[in-house]
């Protein structure tokens, strides 16, 4: 991910977020603040803040380096915040992180479905599987791609699992 001051970010599976400004590297880990080394998405809001989805380490390798518990983290410059408040944001895997063309910023959980960042409070969306990539289209459709398949969030808020048997229903 480019910021808007040309730095390029990058999540590493188990090693934390790396920022290249060009000239040289710096890592950013739990030692920093993230609940997790293990980062899977990125994304820059309005506001120059950096929002960082981690997953939880623990689950799939017993390397140390890799281990945190996990959830959302907003990066203001300064300092690292969670939203251990949130059911799937804390002890939990965020995969997916997406800033549309409206600029509204949507969360994807492992198993605490959608949500959608309005007004600085957290929307949920009940999603029942692990969202890992977005699209908003031209009608303001939300469309949610994950493991096995597809939703739709419809601008009047009406989830759709898509299937082979209710595509003409779109």
């Amino acid at each position: 991910m480019e910021d808007a001051k040309g730095n390029i970010w990058f999540g590493r599976d188990g090693y934390g977020a790396c920022k290249y400004d060009g000239n040289s590297m710096v890592h950013f880990t739990t030692k920093d603040g993230l609940n997790s080394n293990n980062v899977q998405s990125i994304v820059e809001d309005t506001k120059g803040n950096l929002w960082f989805g981690t997953r939880v380490g623990e689950k799939d390798n017993s390397d140390p380096k890799q281990h945190g518990q996990g959830g959302l983290n907003k990066y203001d410059g300064k300092k690292v915040t969670h939203f251990s408040e949130i059911k799937g944001f804390s002890e939990s895997d965020v995969y997916g992180i997406h800033r549309d063309i409206t600029n509204d910023l949507w969360f994807g959980t492992r198993s605490h479905g959608v949500y959608k960042l309005v007004n600085n409070e957290f929307v949920n969306y009940a999603i029942p599987k692990s969202t890992v990539s977005f699209l908003k289209d031209k009608k303001g459709n939300l469309w949610l791609g994950w493991a096995g398949g597809l939703y739709r969030i419809a601008t009047d808020g009406k989830i759709m699992n898509i299937t082979k048997t209710n595509i003409t229903d779109l």
